[in-house]
């Protein structure tokens, strides 16, 4: 009885281990393949978010759409009243090229004629926007826009926004960023809202930078911040200097389906191994030993 046990045992370590060196090449290619479907997955999702921004951005957050080349003060300022009223518009002033105020929806309004943002907008025609976070609030976006002879400065909530990347990042594998050209946060799929202003890893804000350097505006694939590998998706947000993105650690980046896999079909194979071992002593038994 001994014998056949040695028997068997001899055969199943035989077949095992050149079973085993193919399993570990088998897992390996599994896990780059399941590597690979996550970064498309993440570049695929990250791209959808990139042009969900975007439109929303343009079609609820450009508050000046409706009155650019409006000359009528009377009408430009009616249309900033009934602009308003939308749920996530917190304040709109008007000011004339002097920084005076012609019109405001708040109270506490004055002359900005020193403000640097101000002043900026004045030389160009195109809205010029700055992140606040004020405590315990959404972040809220602050914008300065040369409308004829006025400049229009209104101040939204991006708490609306943020609900939307949050009800979407809920889906992804990943963690979720929405930055501004400076790397504040203005989106963290951790958090519902970011209170408080915060930015991203340097290591990883220099990596961006470098993309922008390159006249890169979406990219996916590996890289290395603070010595750990991390898969990355990130895409410029069009019409702003917003990036959007989606960091893994490379370690946790495997869908689970294919992790399943490779387990079924190694512990298959090893079962298959140890039957055909103890076949293969039974029909040595009965054709070989007794015949002899």
């Amino acid at each position: 009885m001994k014998k056949k046990i040695l028997f068997v045992l001899i055969v199943f370590i035989m077949f095992l281990l050149p079973f085993m060196v193919i399993s570990v090449h088998f897992s390996n290619t599994v896990s780059e393949l399941s590597k690979n479907y996550v970064l498309l997955d993440m570049e695929s999702g990250i791209n959808y978010l990139s042009s969900k921004i975007t439109s929303v951005l343009l079609s609820e957050y450009d508050i000046a759409k409706e009155i650019r080349g409006v000359s009528d003060r009377n009408f430009l300022i009616s249309k900033i009243k009934e602009i308003s009223n939308k749920s996530f518009v917190k304040n709109i002033s008007l000011y004339d090229i002097n920084g005076n105020l012609v019109y405001s929806t708040s109270s506490d309004e004055k002359k900005i004629s020193k403000d640097e943002i101000f002043l900026k907008a004045k030389k160009f025609d195109i809205p010029i926007g700055i992140i606040e976070y004020p405590n315990d609030y959404p972040p809220q976006l602050i914008t300065y826009e040369k409308i004829l002879n006025y400049i229009l400065r209104s101040i939204v909530d991006l708490g609306y926004l943020g609900d939307i990347l949050f009800q979407y990042s809920k889906k992804n594998i990943g963690h979720i960023y929405l930055i501004d050209a400076d790397g504040n946060i203005i989106f963290d799929s951790n958090y519902d809202f970011v209170f408080k202003s915060s930015k991203i890893d340097n290591d990883l804000l220099k990596t961006i930078n470098e993309f922008k350097s390159k006249g890169i505006f979406n990219y996916k694939g590996n890289i290395k911040i603070n010595g750990k590998d991390y898969l990355i998706s990130i895409s410029n947000v069009e019409t702003t200097t917003w990036w959007v993105l989606n960091i893994i650690e490379t370690s946790k980046a495997e869908y689970p389906v294919f992790k399943n896999w490779v387990r079924r079909v190694v512990i298959s194979g090893v079962l298959i191994i140890l039957s055909f071992s103890v076949i293969t002593m039974i029909i040595y038994d009965k054709f070989f030993i007794k015949n002899t």
